[in-house]
């Protein structure tokens, strides 16, 4: 399957008459159109990209889809035969997961480190790069690049805090599960805080790090 595609207005202008129909935009005034190819006959994967689609929306275009448009989406949905996929089901829970994090928390491209550090390396990805295979910070995946979470720096430098935490972590844990655990409430901190906002009680997030991993290994 193919990443979805945007289709201009003035691309979807110029399409046959019978092809502006069938995409149900001949009489109207469409900004865009959003194009996705699934295989043939995969009924999950249709329904995933439906709902990653409509959750990327904004509010007010949301407000004003049509009744006519749900009711034909809805249609859609629970005329497939194929049941539902629990592996596709958790892929579209990690997904808006993911998106959710990325538009709560402030994340930093190795660009923007790179420039915040002052340092004039030849590389664009250092030294974010550098300080992640250093186990200085952490970056998620994002596309085809990292994004390091922003709490992660102080005066465009690893806060030294980091490296202690990253290493009492369980080395099992993925990049997007450790954003998550240091966003997520604990009770070996202190008024039971998410780590990344507890950095100055080390003592405790460590804490909270070491029984993390000891209960990874038993």
């Amino acid at each position: 399957m193919n990443d979805p595609v945007v289709i201009p207005r003035n691309v979807v202008a110029r399409m046959p008459k019978a092809l502006r129909v069938e995409l149900g935009v001949e009489n109207r005034r469409e900004e865009e159109v959003v194009a996705v190819t699934v295989p043939a006959g995969d009924a999950a994967e249709a329904v995933r990209m439906m709902r990653l689609l409509a959750s990327s929306l904004a509010p007010e275009q949301k407000r004003t889809r049509s009744e006519e448009r749900t009711q034909t989406l809805l249609s859609a949905v629970t005329d497939l035969a194929r049941p539902s996929d629990p592996q596709a089901e958790l892929e579209i829970d990690n997904a808006l997961l993911r998106k959710q994090y990325l538009e709560q928390h402030k994340t930093l491209t190795s660009g923007q480190i790179r420039e915040a550090s002052g340092l004039k390396t030849r590389n664009p990805s250092e030294p974010a790069s550098r300080w992640k295979r250093q186990g200085k910070i952490f970056g998620v995946p994002v596309g085809r690049a990292d994004h390091y979470p922003a709490f992660q720096f102080r005066d465009g430098r690893p806060r030294p805090e980091i490296a202690r935490i990253l290493a009492a972590l369980p080395g099992s844990m993925s990049p997007w599960q450790i954003a998550f655990w240091f966003t997520s409430k604990n009770g070996w901190i202190e008024n039971n805080a998410v780590p990344q906002d507890a950095l100055h009680d080390i003592n405790g997030v460590l804490a909270a790090a070491a029984d993390l991993a000891s209960d990874n290994v038993g």
